[in-house]
């Protein structure tokens, strides 16, 4: 068994940084509560989906803690991270093949004139077994609209598979044109296949934190309005002519 952390030094400045940060169960934004970091809201959160093996595999969402980033600057801006302690860590002998699923979305939206222009996913820390089949993926869709993913789609994994190896894909980004706001769909995947030809033992794999971030960059006014008013101005300059 291995475990996978980003460089300990810059987690150290982080967790400096993101203590007095105000933490909030992940049940408690699906009830109606939100989240600021910096100039962007983190609200309209919805539970797609929970699933397991077994009922009693389903994640405790009261345990799970959302921390709102506000240290990033401009690049790599505000963001979340997620600490999901063990609610998404499973043991080998739980159920035949098990696995366990979490699919949320929330809406990212710009308070002020900074508007988001990329987005950027993180592994922080899980565990995998280097034996038989097993692994964490986490998937992110950004769309224009509610259940849309038109503008990134970005994936995350830590796995181990027999024949293939180890992936460690430990971040993740995409790039799109500045957006005041976007639709945000996370989906979380853990599982460990005990049923395959090579049936691993003992194996332990789970995603216990990993970050979001939304780049973002500074317009004195929306596109579309600053569009409408050279219109405007065209305009009245041919009046004048």
């Amino acid at each position: 068994m291995i475990l996978t952390t980003r460089n300990a030094a810059a987690a150290l400045l982080l967790l400096s940084i993101t203590l007095p940060a105000r933490a909030v169960p992940l049940q408690d934004l699906f009830n109606g509560a939100s989240l600021v970091a910096g100039d962007k809201l983190f609200d309209n959160w919805f539970l797609v989906l929970t699933d397991a093996s077994n009922p009693g595999l389903l994640p405790d969402l009261t345990a799970i803690d959302v921390v709102p980033l506000a240290d990033g600057g401009n690049d790599p801006g505000p963001g979340l991270r997620f600490d999901l302690g063990g609610e998404l860590t499973l043991a080998q002998g739980a159920t035949p093949n098990p696995f366990i699923e979490l699919f949320f979305s929330y809406r990212v939206a710009s308070l002020g004139n900074a508007f988001i222009k990329d987005n950027s996913l993180f592994f922080q820390s899980g565990l995998v077994t280097l034996a038989g089949d097993n692994g964490s993926v986490v998937e992110e869709f950004v769309g224009s609209a509610v259940g849309l993913g038109d503008l990134a789609t970005k994936t995350i994994e830590l796995s181990y598979l027999d024949g293939q190896g180890l992936t460690e894909q430990l971040s993740d980004q995409a790039v799109f044109a500045p957006r005041s706001d976007i639709f945000v769909q996370t989906g979380i995947q853990v599982y460990i296949d005990d049923l395959g030809p090579n049936p691993p033992s003992g194996d332990i794999v789970g995603v216990t934190s990993f970050e979001q971030r939304f780049s973002q960059i500074e317009l004195t006014e929306p596109a579309p309005l600053a569009l409408v008013a050279l219109g405007l101005i065209g305009l009245g300059l041919a009046r004048r002519r």
